[in-house]
């Protein structure tokens, strides 16, 4: 299974990100008050999931790319259990 992690953007308690994954879906990120500690927080999940070879990690720029990547995933997930007959087996590998 992997993930997809959000980009850093503002929110109303300063700056967060989100991050995706087929278990939990959307996840919503701690609240950061500055930009530059959510930022620190972001390379250190992406890298926490690099380490971990059972794990794909996307890490986007855009909301529109983490918004893209994430239907790409879940719409392949879809594909894939209609074409199993229903059965919930995840995918391993990331849309690219």
């Amino acid at each position: 299974m992997g993930i997809i992690v959000g980009p850093v953007v503002r929110c109303v308690d300063g700056y967060r990100f989100d991050t995706w994954t087929a278990n939990k879906g959307v996840t919503r990120g701690y609240s950061y008050r500055r930009i530059e500690d959510a930022y620190y927080a972001w390379k250190s999940e992406i890298r926490t999931f690099a380490q971990d070879g059972s794990r794909a990690a996307v890490a986007c720029q855009t909301l529109d790319e983490f918004i893209a990547r994430k239907a790409a995933y879940e719409t392949r997930r879809a594909r894939l259990i209609r074409h199993r007959g229903g059965q919930g087996k995840f995918i391993t590998g990331m849309p690219r």
